[in-house]
């Protein structure tokens, strides 16, 4: 059944009215939206109506197109307050933090209404609380950011006001020249639409609990905090060094990403700490074993309500070194890798799936991994691109960089002449790939690429032209430090000398007689001392007594002699006997009758006879009557 899109809430279809499946639906591309899309149009549209009805607002230059997302991707508050630099001595600068803080976020109302309630009760008001204990504060009650037609006015008015604020010490106002560009940036931002949160989008926090006061406890998801601390820096301890090959950088990160997404996703979506494995083709294969002889599939966080997941299509999303788009190849005229045809979809037997989930590794590809160029193979592979794609670096590159920066010709054709300050480097890139062949160890370049290069050869152009503007200074100066006289005032700096490695053995264990001085009536006696337990010692030639032997003779021991006293047998607890069943228990003791501990009694233990209950203690017996 072929169904054409629908524009109105009363044509809202179900799945159950296309009929049977497989049916095909036609669906206009305007139509294509995603739930936070539909819910911020319905927004923008309510309050499109609502303002027909009041009266216009007086910000003509804000962005008031209700009918797309301003941003898919938002600014992070932390980073819009840091873009202001503003001196932190100045005596205003702690108050228009806190101001700015109070601009950019809106509290929720009921939460704001609890923890007011606790605080009253506790003697304690809502804004002495907020300036000791801030974070106190926001981990109790929802924020967000409000839109731009509320947000860019108020924000204005603030820049306005406090960055002409004089400091008392210094006399100094709190904005100097750059930080009102930095202020303008941030207005533009928000005029922009880049800073508020999305209204009706995808909620920004996550209840954790409650305290012990019954205040609930919130985790935020808004910001990049998250990201920089708790993924950047796990992957930059992963890596020993910065310098692993690009190959060992994409393994580690797909290992990384797997054993990441398991442990956060298993918190976020079920709130508990993922205990188990990290190989979720087991747990696929074990369902997949289960459904074809009618059980019930596993139920865990690998293949929760999925059952056999090996049958889905598979994914189009890439991690890692990723593919560059044709719309880039083309625009910096990098030439496709030659074999660009996507390979047909291939279908897996599950037979071979449920071999290759038992594998504890994979064996990769080691011929030629050693040749130099393999990295750049290994680069334009992953990149789909004839040649890799990287910054400027090798030393054809540099002089190939010096000559079309400098060449008139090619200046001309990078529009690097006249008043420009920089070339254009889009045509920079595209005149870059003309020299792109085969063995010239010249790859290509994107813009940035070469603009980043370009700024790093200006920095080191402004240093050098700055010290030849300064080279007296810097001569003089460099002749009073690096003087002659001053190293040989000096001397002979002291330095202790290296550590020579001493050869350790274990000294030998011997027997020595040693004349002592005895305070008894002989006060000449010649004692023999026992043998020494192994000593480490420096030297093999030298043998040192650690300790001396008592006045009284002792007896001499063999040489093996390893100073453990032996363990004493246990013995039979009836009959004393170290052969006797009785050394466990003394019902088992084959001397004595273990009840009433007499020789003669026939209820003595008897090991040849297994049924011991036939014999009795008869004395027991004849107690009992």
């Amino acid at each position: 059944m072929l169904m054409d899109c629908y524009a109105t809430v009363d044509e809202t279809k179900t799945l159950e009215s296309f009929g049977e499946v497989p049916f095909v639906a036609l669906i206009n591309n305007k139509c294509l939206k995603t739930a936070s899309e539909s819910f911020y149009v319905q927004d923008k549209e309510a309050s499109a109506r609502e303002s027909e009805v009041n009266q216009p607002t007086n910000n003509s230059n804000m962005v008031t197109d209700r009918t797309t997302v301003p941003s898919r991707i938002l600014k992070d508050a932390f980073h819009v307050m840091q873009m202001i630099k503003i001196s932190l001595k100045h005596g205003m600068a702690k108050d228009f933090m806190r101001r700015f803080r109070d601009a950019l976020f809106v509290v929720d109302p009921d939460d704001k209404k609890k923890v007011e309630e606790y605080l009253v009760s506790m003697g304690i008001d809502w804004n002495t609380k907020l300036l000791s204990d801030p974070e106190y504060v926001f981990k109790r009650v929802k924020i967000y950011i409000p839109p731009a037609e509320e947000l860019y006015p108020l924000v204005d008015e603030l820049f306005k006001s406090y960055g002409d604020s004089i400091c008392i010490k210094t006399g100094r106002p709190l904005f100097d020249e750059d930080a009102r560009k930095d202020a303008a940036a941030v207005l533009e931002e928000i005029r922009l639409g880049h800073v508020s949160d999305l209204k009706g989008g995808p909620p920004l926090y996550t209840e954790i609990g409650t305290d012990r006061n019954g205040l609930t406890m919130y985790r935020c998801a808004r910001g990049t905090s998250s990201v920089e601390g708790s993924v950047h820096m796990n992957i930059v301890q992963k890596f020993a060094s910065y310098n692993a090959g690009p190959r060992l950088t994409n393994m580690v990160l797909s290992d990384y990403r797997l054993y990441h997404n398991i442990n956060v996703g298993s918190k976020n979506r079920f709130g508990k700490i993922h205990k188990g494995h990290y190989s979720p083709w087991l747990s696929l294969s074990i369902n997949t074993l289960k459904m074809k002889i009618g059980h019930t599939p596993v139920d865990n966080y690998f293949c929760n309500r999925v059952g056999n997941a090996f049958e889905f299509e598979q994914t189009k999303e890439t991690f890692g070194i990723v593919s560059l788009p044709i719309s880039v190849m083309r625009e910096f005229d990098i030439e496709p890798a030659e074999s660009t045809v996507e390979p047909t979809e291939s279908y897996f037997e599950i037979k071979n799936l449920l071999q290759i989930s038992t594998l504890p590794s994979a064996n990769l590809p080691i011929m030629g991994y050693s040749v130099g160029d393999y990295l750049y193979k290994y680069l334009a592979q992953c990149q789909k691109t004839k040649l890799a794609v990287t910054a400027v670096h090798t030393n054809e590159e540099v002089a190939l960089y010096q000559t079309l920066i400098t060449d008139p010709v090619h200046k001309a054709l990078i529009k690097f002449r006249g008043q420009a300050q920089k070339p254009d480097f889009v045509e920079f890139a595209k005149l870059w790939s003309r020299f792109c062949k085969d063995q010239s160890k010249i790859y290509y370049k994107t813009s940035r690429h070469l603009e980043s290069y370009f700024n790093v050869m200006e920095d080191r152009k402004k240093y050098g032209d700055s010290v030849m503007l300064n080279i007296q200074k810097i001569q003089r100066i460099k002749d009073l430090t690096q003087n002659e006289s001053r190293i040989e005032s000096a001397g002979t700096i002291q330095c202790l000398p290296r550590p020579t490695p001493q050869n350790l053995s274990y000294a030998s264990t011997i027997r020595e007689e040693e004349r002592i001085e005895n305070p008894g009536p002989s006060r000449n006696t010649f004692v023999a001392l026992a043998p020494l337990p192994p000593v480490l010692t420096m030297s093999p030639n030298i043998y040192r007594i650690r300790y001396i032997a008592p006045a009284h003779s002792l007896e001499i021991q063999s040489p093996n002699y390893s100073g453990k006293q032996k363990k004493k047998k246990k013995t039979c607890f009836l009959c004393k006997s170290d052969s006797c069943g009785g050394r466990s228990k003394r019902i088992y003791c084959v001397n004595k009758c273990g009840s009433c501990e007499i020789d003669t009694c026939p209820g003595k233990y008897d090991p040849t006879n297994r049924n011991h209950a036939t014999f009795p203690c008869t004395n027991v017996l004849n107690s009992r009557l």
